[in-house]
């Protein structure tokens, strides 16, 4: 019943397009001809005949025939017959096929019984805004930008998604990749994935859509193509290209934040400590060898009063810096002599 059905409109489509033909052809050959004779004869009736006819011809072609599609925007035919697509016809990847192109900004033409859907290709722009993910004991925040457009390519397509479905779907697709990269990390292992999360989630809008053959469901899906190039993802289900993603902000959660900024404070606390002790081994080994007498716990004395000397009495015994060793045992050994530091 279908193929009866697409069968008699192709017939309708073809019979319209061949009957607008012969009724232009008409009115221009009757302006032509009445207002050859009405030159030769001067008379008034072929003079309107020509002019009517020709004004029918020009208002014909002006108002039904040539178009312009706006700067920025995009134009996608449909037939009052047809509607969108050929009639019993697919692509090789089993995908109905437009009855035309994406008509780009400019002047072109259709036919009378053709209307064009006009669509903005300007650039838009989906927030990620600060959603909350699980992860290994705990959850972080992330935040960023999707920008995409119209695309010319499968612009029929945005005819079938309205905008808040478009909106919907991008969502779903980026937290889908963001659950499944974020819900086994640990929190380090987290917050070291924000450039891996941008480029999955774009690798996942224009990856090929793939599609299968309704008449072999067993069948290995394949790349959809479209004129050639690969149709993504976004463009076979929206009718969208995405142009770039941005992840902003990938962050803990305050409770985690707090935790963690506990941890590296510790941590640099623990860190200066041992560079501490570091530095009072490497003296007191030096002072071993030039006072081999003095005891431990007299050396150890010593460099405590050098380490909790002020800056200006720092500055006084010239002790900048215990880093300074071979100044720091100089004065050492001038006090111990009683003597003035150098």
């Amino acid at each position: 019943m279908q193929n009866t059905e697409g069968r008699i409109m192709g017939w309708l489509e073809n019979s319209l397009k061949s009957a607008i033909i012969i009724f232009l052809s008409i009115m221009l050959v009757v302006a032509i001809v009445a207002g050859i004779k009405a030159i030769s004869s001067w008379s008034v009736v072929f003079f309107s005949v020509s002019f009517v006819s020709f004004v029918t011809f020009l208002a014909a072609c002006y108002l039904s025939i040539f178009y312009r599609v706006p700067a920025v925007q995009i134009g996608v035919p449909e037939s009052l017959v047809l509607g969108r697509f050929k009639p019993d016809s697919e692509d090789e990847c089993f995908c109905s096929v437009p009855i035309y192109d994406t008509q780009t900004e400019g002047l072109h033409m259709k036919w009378p019984h053709h209307k064009i859907h006009l669509l903005g290709r300007e650039i838009r722009t989906l927030k990620i805004d600060n959603q909350r993910y699980d992860i290994k004991k705990g959850a972080v925040i992330v935040s960023g930008i999707m920008q995409y457009r119209r695309s010319e390519l499968c612009a029929y397509r945005a005819l079938a998604a309205p905008e808040q479905d478009t909106i919907d779907g991008m969502n779903a697709i980026a937290d889908q990749i963001l659950v499944s990269k974020l819900i086994n990390s640990d929190l380090e292992e987290a917050l070291q994935l924000k450039a891996d999360l941008k480029d999955a989630i774009r690798a996942a809008f224009n990856s090929p859509a793939q599609v299968k053959d309704p008449n072999n469901p067993t069948a290995d899906p394949i790349d959809r193509t479209l004129k050639g190039t690969k149709v993504s993802v976004t463009q076979h289900r929206f009718g969208i290209e995405v142009l770039s993603v941005k992840i902003d902000k990938l962050d803990p959660i305050k409770e985690l934040a707090d935790a963690r900024a506990a941890v590296q404070v510790e941590a640099l606390k623990r860190g200066q400590a041992k560079e501490k002790m570091k530095r009072f081994n490497h003296i007191k080994d030096k002072l071993d060898t030039m006072f081999p007498l003095l005891s431990d716990e007299m050396i150890g004395e010593k460099l405590e009063l050098i380490e909790g000397l002020s800056t200006k009495e720092k500055k006084l015994y010239g002790l900048s810096d215990l880093d300074d060793v071979s100044k720091a045992i100089a004065n050492i050994a001038s006090m111990f002599r009683g003597g003035s530091p150098l």
